[in-house]
């Protein structure tokens, strides 16, 4: 073999070489943004499930109160960049208003276990 054949056949050799490697590129990327699409697409069902469960959650509870109407200061709960500061007072750090407490008990509640269904109307767990 000559040396220009020998040049021409390890060029023709590199050239396949990058062929190869940009083929083997082309498919991992094909992969990884269809696994993309894939995890997107599962986070975007998720959202929509929370969305839906708290949704739920909230028509079935269906409460006038709140914790903080039982408290009688508020302010140990206040959020100082982002966290509530650490409790000084004795125990929990909190005061019970328990005449709003008392007023609540006297009131009672009509809260009942919600009944979900699914789609076809069997019966769903929480």
């Amino acid at each position: 073999m000559s040396q220009q054949s020998v040049r021409l056949a390890a060029r023709r050799s590199a050239l396949d070489a990058q062929a190869i490697l940009r083929k083997e590129r082309a498919d991992r990327e094909r992969r990884l943004e269809a696994l993309a699409v894939a995890v997107l697409t599962a986070l975007g069902e998720r959202d929509a499930l929370v969305r839906d469960a708290e949704r739920r959650c909230a028509s079935a509870a269906d409460l006038d109160a709140e914790v903080l109407d039982y408290l009688a200061d508020t302010a140990p709960l206040d959020f100082v960049d982002g966290y509530v500061q650490r409790f000084t007072g004795p125990g929990l750090g909190l005061d019970i208003d328990e005449a709003a407490v008392r007023e609540a008990d006297r009131k009672g509640h009509a809260w009942r276990n919600p009944v979900w269904r699914h789609a076809d109307g069997s019966l769903a767990e929480w």
